[in-house]
């Protein structure tokens, strides 16, 4: 009797020794999809926080003093960052290491042709914010497989009429007529190895003024409404994937045009 006493708590010992790894498994991705979760749920909020308080035009400069409103370009992303504070985020991290935090905002106008200028956009221009932020796993088992995942957000808005039309107009003259603005979209990505390093130099060949990747491998580029054309980035010896996109009868914004370069 005690013999199979023996056998049964040994047997159960197995058991528990199998299932544990298991459970602890299982245990640990929950926690570590709830912290995935939650960052995911910061950016987005994040990016939506920065892109209500762009269209509000709140801290607007003179646009004969500062073309690009510079300042208010940086509140933006004072309030982008605000709104994400509870991300573990390192000032000091490159595009490859956990706790990157970058705001780009981009407007349907630029006050002169600057591929990629960043820029918040005048009234009734369409202003963008993306947010790339990369976040850090904190289980130890999901790190030393990913160290990081990256997080992407965007969002846009139509920017409000925060300047009277006679804005600088001296007393007693009637503001210039207002011409409609012309309608434009924008394409924009980022182009990147296939371990994830971003690509800087790489030409968009085939877009208006032929954008160039910046360190950070981003690119973007306005388009008329109704623009078609055949893009291809050029940078040897790398060769993309994919080869080219093609664009018919552009009539809405395209974020998120990626390649990868071999």
């Amino acid at each position: 009797m005690r013999e199979k006493m023996g056998r049964e708590r040994a047997q159960t010992l197995v058991e528990f020794a199998l299932t544990l790894p298991i459970f602890l498994l299982i245990l640990f991705g929950l926690i570590e999809f709830g912290f995935l979760f939650q960052a995911w749920l910061t950016v987005q909020n994040s990016v939506q926080a920065g892109t209500r308080f762009a269209v509000t035009g709140r801290g607007y400069a003179d646009p004969t003093v500062d073309a690009w409103d510079q300042n208010r370009l940086q509140l933006i992303k004072d309030q982008v960052r605000n709104a994400g504070r509870s991300l573990r985020i390192d000032d000091s991290a490159s595009p490859l290491q956990p706790g990157y935090f970058n705001v780009k905002i981009h407007a349907s106008n630029l006050p002169e042709p600057t591929p990629g200028a960043e820029y918040p956009g005048g009234p009734n221009d369409r202003v963008a914010v993306d947010v790339t932020f990369n976040h850090e796993l904190m289980t130890p088992i999901f790190h030393s497989i990913v160290p990081w995942i990256r997080l992407r957000a965007h969002s846009e808005m139509i920017n409000e009429r925060f300047r009277h039309p006679g804005y600088g107009t001296p007393p007693g003259e009637l503001p210039p007529t207002i011409e409609p603005t012309p309608v434009r979209w924008y394409i924009a990505g980022y182009v990147y190895t296939t371990e994830g390093a971003p690509i800087g130099g790489v030409t968009i060949s085939g877009l208006p003024d032929a954008p160039v990747t910046d360190s950070s491998g981003y690119y973007f580029a306005q388009v008329d409404d109704g623009w078609s054309g055949v893009v291809m980035p050029q940078l040897a010896p790398y060769v993309f994937n994919p080869i080219t996109r093609t664009y018919s009868n552009v009539s809405a914004d395209r974020p998120g045009q990626d390649y990868t370069g071999y």
